[in-house]
Formats: structure tokens, C-alpha cells, sequence
């Protein structure tokens, strides 16, 4: 019995280890198929079987490492955003405010033009000013129906103000905005009329 095919199959379920067990599997499963070849060993099936399962785990790593890379930077470019939107000049943010519509679904684009959501801010920087503070609360609320919410806190002269958004992500680890929220309230607008 080849003890490196035997050891490589073994790495090819080694879930603890997400890279370098399908590495090490690979490795050795080939050497142990090389070692197995004409009958010299017995084998063989475990180094096959070892090396198709480890094939599928060092894909599935991969793919799970660039979701969670693109996830990152999704939430990353969210999170500039956000701070920009409240805490700059009036130019920079409405650029961000035309960022994060961007990243709206579908529906929420059909929902929110990107002068709804520049009067929203207007309104909220003449009422309250410019935010001393913008602060991403660490929790995310657990999805629901496919969907997450991530929490801010902002903090103006006079008060401090909620703001949530609501997200999906994508297969590609890309980020679709559903939903925004000011103190718990979703954003409405008046219904638009067509002329």
C-alpha cells in the first residue's frame, strides 16, 4: 500500500486545513499514483479519489477567497461612502450619494432618482449639519431572505442618527443595495407622476 496516496487522500478531507490540505493532497496523491502505476503498490483508487477531491476543494477555496476578497471591497467602497456623504462638502457628497445608486438593485434605482436621494441629504445637513462622527456599528443583522443590514452611527452637533442598509450579495461577492434607512424609518419619496 502507498502510504502517500493513502496520506493524500487523507489531506484531500482535511477540511481544517482550506489551502493547504487540497495542496499537500494534490502532491501526493500524484506521487502516490506514480508509485501505484503497473500493479508495483496497492492504492491507486485512493490516490485518484484523493486527487479529485482535493481538485474540488482547492477550486472552492479559490472561489471562496475571491467572494470574500470582492465582499470586502464591496462593503469598503459602502463604508467610504457613507463617510464622505456625511461628513464632507456639499460637491463630494453628492458624488458618493451617485456612488451608493450605483450599487442599488433595480427596484431600489426605480425608487430613489439620484436628486431624491440629494434633497434627502440636503435636508438632513441643513437640519441637523455636518456629522462630527461616522461610525459603522460592528454588528450586521443576520440575513433574511437573502439579505444583511449593516448599522452607522452619525453623529451631528445636536443628536445622533441611525442609518441602515439594506444588502444583498451577489455570487461574485458584489453588493446590491435594497434598501436605505434613516432612524429606522425606510426613505420615501413622493410617488413620481409621469408628465
Amino acid at each position: 500500500m502507498s502510504g502517500l496516496a493513502v496520506a493524500g487522500f487523507v489531506c484531500s478531507l482535511a477540511f481544517c486545513c482550506p489551502a493547504l490540505g487540497p495542496i499537500l493532497a494534490l502532491i501526493f496523491c500524484a506521487v502516490g499514483l506514480s508509485q501505484t502505476s503497473g500493479g508495483a503498490r496497492r492504492g491507486r483508487g485512493l490516490a485518484i479519489a484523493g486527487l479529485i477531491i482535493g481538485i474540488f476543494f482547492l477550486i472552492a477555496h479559490a472561489a471562496g477567497g475571491y467572494w470574500l476578497i470582492n465582499f470586502s471591497v464591496s462593503v469598503g467602497k459602502i463604508q467610504q461612502s457613507v463617510d464622505t456623504m456625511f461628513a464632507s462638502n456639499e460637491q463630494e457628497a453628492r458624488a458618493q450619494i451617485s456612488k451608493l445608486r450605483e450599487s442599488g438593485s433595480t427596484d431600489f434605482k426605480s425608487k430613489f432618482s439620484e436628486d431624491d436621494l440629494n434633497r434627502w441629504l440636503d435636508g438632513i445637513r441643513k437640519k441637523d449639519g455636518k456629522a462630527q462622527e461616522v461610525k459603522i456599528n460592528p454588528r450586521m443583522t443576520p440575513p433574511a431572505r437573502g439579505m444583511a443590514c449593516y448599522h452607522w452611527s452619525i453623529r451631528f452637533p445636536g443628536r445622533t442618527a441611525d442609518l441602515e442598509i439594506d444588502f444583498r450579495p451577489t455570487i461574485r461577492g458584489k453588493i446590491i443595495i435594497e434598501d436605505i434607512k434613516w432612524d429606522g424609518e425606510s426613505l420615501a419619496f413622493p410617488a413620481k407622476t409621469s408628465p
